[in-house]
This record gives C-alpha cells, structure tokens and sequence, in this order.
C-alpha cells in the first residue's frame, strides 16, 4: 500500500499567511462534517489533488479528484492511500451534471474562482450530492482578490455571494468562516503582494516587460532564510487572531443538501 507522505503531494509546506489560514481552516472543516468511514467524496478543481487532508484526517473510503486539466502527478497518486482509494478524471467542472455519479462529500477548494460559470458549476455539485450529503467550498474574497491577487481568477466572494449561491442550488448553508483577518491579511501583503509585484516592476525596468518570475512560494522556499522567515508570519498569523474588518482573505463555507430533496 502506497501512502500519501510518500507518493502524494504535500501541502503547507511554505506557504503564505493566507494559504496557511485556508489549510488550517480545510482541516477543521474535514474533522468536523466529513464522513472518516465510507466517505464517497468528489474533488472540483483538484489540481494535483487535496487527498493527504482528506488521509491526515482519517478519512477512508473513495476519492475522485476532477479538473479541466490533467496534471502528470495524477497516475503516481492514484490508488491506495491510508484506506483512501484515489482516482481522477479530466471533466469540465461546469458539466457536472453529466457525471453520473453521487457522491456524500464534495470539495471545491480555491477553485470557484476559476470557473466561468460558477453558478452552473455550483449547481452542478448539488446534483452530484446524495440527499444529506455535504459541500465543503474555500473561496478567496473580493477584497483580496484586490490587494493580494490582482487580477486572480474570474471573481471574489461576499457572505452574500455565498448564500445567494446555495439559495440557487437549493442547499442548506450550515456555516460560513472568514478566512484569515486584519494580520494575515496585513502579513500576506508585505510579506507576498509587495516582494513579488516590485520585483515584476524591476524586471520591466530592466528588460522592457514583465518577468515570469513564478510562485511566490518557489521565490521563498529557495533560500533558508526567507524560508524561516515565512513561517514565522505563518506562525504568528496562527498565534494571534485578530478580526477581518472586511479584510479577509476569503472565506470557508459548508452546505447541506436537504435529506428531503430529490
């Protein structure tokens, strides 16, 4: 039997003030509404996939991890992990309904964003859901979307967004948790925005446009110092709690589909 912390992709590793926020709040979610037996759960917009949180937090059961792309990571990860079986499929996440499967959890983690149609989408993991089932959905926030990732994705989100989202696809919206606040937010932009923005401006100085610089967590985990010195603003982001003020990174929501529907 393979394992994830062998063969699957790690997250948290060095990542920013936000991201750390979003993991962290991804794993209190999962202990909390996802099923640890039988889970028959269904990653949108997996990427590389998000099933070593679904491995760290005793989770068995199925994994099916989707998105529009296919990643060269997915044959080394698919199989047994932990009790976990993992699979991918190539399919546009705004077609879901064409599917055909149910499922009793469904992830969208930092993923809305990217899809033209969201509502479509959105509406297209109600129908994937089994009555009872649950949505577990990370989205960043328009005001971050702002000051942290300019120009990032299709949209941000609101509280509003969010209900309005689940009042279209007839789900029940159980919780909704701000992602980060005033110091995250504050650690990200002068620790992130600021470096990798300024260091594209210099590169147009010099070379008459913009440089592909990449990540900025590759620019930061090449050295040690810089290394240490984001975990540092993770650390601190996690120690000392502050409220949004309307500065939230984004926000983690879970929904229910109504044991009564369908």
């Amino acid at each position: 039997m393979v394992t994830a912390s062998k063969a699957g992709p790690k997250f948290g590793a060095c990542s920013s003030p936000i991201r750390y926020c979003t993991d962290q709040a991804i794993r209190e979610a999962l202990q909390t509404f996802c099923p640890k037996e039988g889970v028959r759960a269904l990653d949108v917009g997996c990427g590389v996939g998000y099933f070593p949180l679904l491995v760290a937090a005793g989770v068995r059961g199925d994994y099916l991890g989707i998105d529009i792309q296919a990643r060269d990571s997915w044959p080394d990860t698919t199989g047994m992990h932990a009790g976990l079986s993992v699979g991918f499929l190539e399919h546009d996440a705004e077609l879901l309904s064409t599917l055909g499967s149910r499922f009793n959890f469904v992830m969208a983690i930092q993923s809305m964003e990217h899809i033209s149609d969201d509502v479509r989408a959105f509406q297209g993991m109600s129908q994937c859901l089994e009555p009872g089932g649950l949505l577990l959905m990370t989205v960043p926030s328009k005001m971050s979307r702002v000051a942290l990732y300019p120009g990032h994705g299709w949209r941000g989100y609101t509280r509003a967004d969010l209900r309005r989202l689940a009042d279209l696809a007839r789900l029940d919206l159980i919780k909704i948790k701000p992602l980060g606040g005033l110091l995250p937010f504050a650690l990200h932009f002068l620790g992130w925005t600021l470096p990798y923005v300024g260091s594209a401006r210099v590169t147009k100085a010099i070379l008459g446009r913009p440089f592909a610089i990449g990540p900025c967590s590759q620019l930061y985990s090449s050295n040690r110092a810089a290394s240490w010195i984001v975990r540092r603003t993770e650390s601190i982001a996690a120690a000392v709690p502050m409220p949004s003020l309307g500065l939230e990174g984004g926000f983690g929501a879970v929904f229910r589909k109504p044991v009564s529907a369908d």
